[in-house]
């Protein structure tokens, strides 16, 4: 169909009984656009097909459509509600990314692949549900997670992590309004960018389970004040705190091995604390920056509470 990207008096259009497919880019950027009914015949919507079209509200998809496109429909902040037919098999990336007037989602039994980033930035969102029938995906805790290997993919506000769930994905990246949450002692894996920009949260546990944690997992977190680091973990990638300039004493425990760079940059009011005598191989040198201070094993201790670090 004929493309009508950055038509800003665009407001309402009529697609035919008959498209079979919108194109990449086809209605991007128009923003006067306030209604849309994608009807039966088609079974694409392109990559960026509605990005940006800020003054979308109400989006009616055809049961004839399998695939959502990468990005079809990111930055419609006015959509307020998205029913997803039972005809849709997959969502590429970042399908509904920062359409921020989001409350609530439900995915039916038909969605057998999901992208990353599908519904990164719905601040607003706080009810996530897939159907029963859904043998790839389910939903518990108002959480969304992958069967096969029990990943949790998308979390909201509202979300309780399930028992059960081993590894966290991107799952809470740019959740806004996200104030505490409980990660169970079943996760091994936090991956990169895991809770990123999660400016409401103010306090971590990181479980004995949890093995590794990826880039970035906590970066811009920057309303963090405290942060527990469970004694199994090995590995802290790249940038795991960097930016989160409200914490003031993190203990790193003796079972960390390998450490990424820049871990703790523009942390400028923190203080370091390893239970490892000295900077082991695997830490690389730019894992802290310059001016935190770091104190090793018999530099300080435990209080009597075992967990405030006392300087000897």
């Amino acid at each position: 169909m004929e493309v009508l990207h950055d038509t800003i008096g665009l407001t309402t259009v009529t697609i035919g009984n008959g498209v079979v497919n919108i194109g990449n880019n086809a209605f991007r950027s128009c923003k006067g656009l306030t209604g849309i009914t994608i009807p039966d015949s088609v079974t694409g919507i392109g990559a960026y097909a509605f990005e940006n079209c800020t003054g979308l509200t109400a989006v009616t998809i055809g049961n004839g459509v399998t695939d959502i496109g990468i990005s079809a429909f990111v930055g419609c902040a006015g959509l307020t509600t998205i029913t997803i037919p039972n005809s849709v098999t997959s969502i590429d990336y970042g399908a509904f990314g920062s359409c921020i007037g989001l409350t609530e989602i439900t995915i039916p039994d038909s969605v057998v692949s999901i992208g990353n980033d599908v519904f990164s930035n719905c601040t607003g969102l706080i009810s996530i549900t897939v159907a029963s029938e859904n043998t790839v995906y389910r939903s518990e805790g108002n959480c969304l997670i992958q069967n096969s290997d029990n990943t949790l993919i998308l979390g909201c506000k509202t979300s309780t992590i399930p028992n059960g769930v081993t590894r966290i994905e991107g799952a809470f990246a740019y959740c806004a309004g996200l104030t505490e949450i409980i990660i169970p002692d079943s996760v091994t894996d936090i991956s990169s960018g895991a809770f990123r920009n999660c400016i409401g949260l103010t306090a971590i546990t990181i479980p004995n389970s949890v093995i590794s944690i990826g880039s970035g997992a906590f970066r811009d977190c920057t309303e963090l004040t405290s942060v527990t680091i469970g004694n199994s973990v090995t590995c802290i990638d790249a940038e795991t705190f960097a930016y989160c300039t409200g914490l003031t004493a993190v203990i790193i425990p003796n079972s960390v091995t390998a450490i990424g760079s820049w871990i703790f940059l523009d942390c400028a009011d923190l203080t370091i604390y390893a239970e490892t005598a000295s900077e082991p191989d695997g830490w690389v040198n730019d894992w802290k920056v310059s001016n935190c201070p770091v104190y090793w094993a018999g530099q300080w201790h435990y209080d009597t509470d075992g967990v405030t670090p006392i300087i000897d």
